[in-house]
């Protein structure tokens, strides 16, 4: 996860958020793009990471700690946070991994 709220290179704003993923065909793995970045990534297409059995999330440190609180307390869905669409599905355990931190 990222401070943006990106969740496996699907990042805020991008088009693979918005777009239903029936436009990848048969597709499980495709390209993204940060726009803040020139690089390519790859992430399962969105469904696919939805239907998943068991999903886990991993960041690291007090800023990303910010953002995941942030997006648990938000009460309606935002497509653009998808981090969103993860902490609002039922019956997922979420292991928060390597979190020391000095302050409450």
């Amino acid at each position: 996860m990222g401070l943006d709220g990106h969740t496996a290179s699907l990042f805020p704003n991008s088009e693979e958020i918005y777009t239903d993923d029936s436009i990848f065909g048969d597709k499980i793995i495709i390209n993204t793009k940060a726009s803040s970045e020139p690089s390519k990534r790859i992430s399962y297409t969105k469904s696919k990471i939805l239907s998943s059995k068991h999903l886990f999330l991993y960041f690291n440190g007090k800023e990303k700690l910010d953002v995941f609180n942030s997006a648990k307390s938000l009460t309606i869905h935002l497509l653009n946070l998808f981090l969103h669409s993860f902490i609002k599905i039922k019956n997922i355990k979420r292991f928060l991994l390597n979190l020391k931190l000095k302050y409450e």
